[in-house]
């Protein structure tokens, strides 16, 4: 309890990651098939469990560390929903704007990605647009809701309390990364399900999330701290391949070059310091 309410920021790294690795390290054998979900039942809630990690993390920091005035200020950002419409729509179209720029840069330099590319969202678009608010709620319960009050509802405020926005994001994008270890041995759970866990494609995969991270800091910062349009940004990103119809593995390092590219823009345009258009109050 001492080294809670002393180090909070630090034990909440530490329960993120321990109550995920101490539920999926034993589980992996047991996951192999979760891209088909042909896995036992027993495993699912344990699954979900290990996944809502910093969620859980935050939580329970804040009440030994804030009580009851703590958790409230934790949870207000999640009804905080009156934004600029723009907001709604950069959290939804920008991940799928940012995979179009790769795809098509891709398709210039080769001319064709494989013969079982799909592009039936291009011919018929009332149903790609159809598709994409039933995409955002079968994502937003695992990766958005499971992990954005931990990474930007606590940690995030918290690092840029003590440094600028960009180091904060290059700080919580390599730790949100490397949280995602044992998920690196489940195939299609953070890696590609063809992709073999090897230290270039792990450096590779945190490279990318530490780059998306940026993009996350920056719409954070520009909606007075909301999670809903993070957990929309979230869920638009994980729905990338069912919405493309193409698989971002198949031109995974375009991709990642053209997010960091947008990063690198946001960090001119308004500044590493905050990352925003006005100064962020760190509270």
């Amino acid at each position: 309890m001492k080294f809670v309410k002393a180090q909070p920021l630090i034990s909440f790294f530490i329960l993120a990651y321990g109550i995920f690795w101490a539920l999926w390290i034993p589980l992996i054998p047991y996951l192999q098939n979760l891209a088909t979900f042909e896995i036992p039942t027993w495993s699912i809630p344990l699954a979900l469990l290990g996944i809502y990690a910093p969620t859980f993390a935050a939580i329970i920091v804040t009440a030994i560390s804030e009580g009851r005035a703590g958790l409230q200020k934790l949870f207000a950002p999640l009804f905080d929903w009156k934004l600029s419409f723009k907001w709604y729509l950069v959290a939804i179209f920008l991940p799928l704007s940012l995979a179009v720029i790769a795809l098509l840069i891709h398709l210039g330099m080769l001319g064709e990605l494989n013969q079982d590319t799909s592009f039936a969202w291009l011919s018929s678009v009332p149903i790609f647009l159809a598709s994409i608010p039933i995409m955002l709620l079968v994502k937003l319960p695992l990766g958005p809701m499971a992990e954005e009050l931990g990474w930007r509802g606590y940690a995030l405020p918290r690092l840029q309390r003590k440094m600028s926005a960009l180091n904060a994001s290059l700080i919580l994008g390599l730790l949100w990364g490397l949280w995602h270890l044992p998920a690196f041995w489940v195939p299609g759970a953070a890696l590609g399900l063809e992709v073999t866990p090897s230290f270039f494609e792990i450096a590779k995969y945190v490279f990318n999330v530490t780059g998306v991270t940026i993009i996350f800091t920056w719409i954070y910062n520009n909606t007075r701290g909301s999670l809903i349009i993070d957990f929309l940004f979230h869920a638009a990103y994980n729905a990338l391949p069912s919405l493309l119809f193409v698989s971002v593995d198949i031109f995974p390092e375009l991709f990642t070059w053209v997010i960091w590219a947008f990063a690198i823009l946001l960090i001119v345009i308004y500044g590493a310091e905050n990352l925003a258009k006005e100064k962020v109050i760190k509270v």
